[in-house]
C-alpha cells in the first residue's frame, strides 16, 4: 500500500548508505589490487594449497596473491541465500538482500575496547543500554 503522494510502501526497509556506487566501486577495485599485487600470508597448509590450485600465486610459503579473476569466480559462486536454523531445524533467519537482524549480543563473547582499541572478552557493561 504506497501513498502517491510519498510513493512510500509500509513494507519497504529502510536503508542508509554512506558511501556511493562509484566510492563502492574504487574501494572495490582497490582491494582487488591489494589482493593481486601484496596478498596476505596464509598460515593454514590447506588454504594456501587450496589457492593455489586455484590460480593464486603462492611465493615464501605463505605469501598468496589472488588475481581478481579468481575473487569475480568466487563471488559468481557464493550462494545468494543463507538460511540459519534454529535448534530444531526450521529455517529463522534469511542473511540475503538488507534483510537486517539483531541479537542480545551472547554470540559476542569478544569485543573492541572503545577507549584503548584492544580486543578484549565482552563484559556486560558492554551492552547494558
Amino acid at each position: 500500500m504506497a501513498d502517491s503522494e510519498t510513493d512510500f510502501n509500509i513494507w519497504q526497509r529502510p536503508s542508509f548508505s554512506l558511501l556511493s556506487r562509484a566510492q563502492l566501486d574504487r574501494i572495490y577495485e582497490a582491494a582487488l589490487e591489494v589482493l593481486a599485487r601484496v596478498g596476505g600470508e596464509f598460515h593454514d597448509p590447506a588454504a594456501v594449497a587450496l589457492l593455489a590450485d586455484a590460480g593464486a600465486r603462492v611465493a615464501d610459503g605463505n605469501r598468496v596473491r589472488i588475481p581478481d579473476t579468481l575473487v569475480a569466480d568466487a563471488l559468481q559462486n557464493a550462494p545468494r541465500r543463507i538460511v540459519v536454523c534454529d535448534r530444531d531445524g526450521k529455517s529463522r533467519l534469511f542473511l540475503e538482500d538488507r534483510n537486517t537482524y539483531f541479537g542480545p549480543g551472547s554470540d559476542t563473547p569478544y569485543t573492541l575496547d572503545p577507549v584503548s582499541g584492544e580486543r578484549r572478552a565482552a563484559l556486560l557493561n558492554d551492552v547494558v543500554g
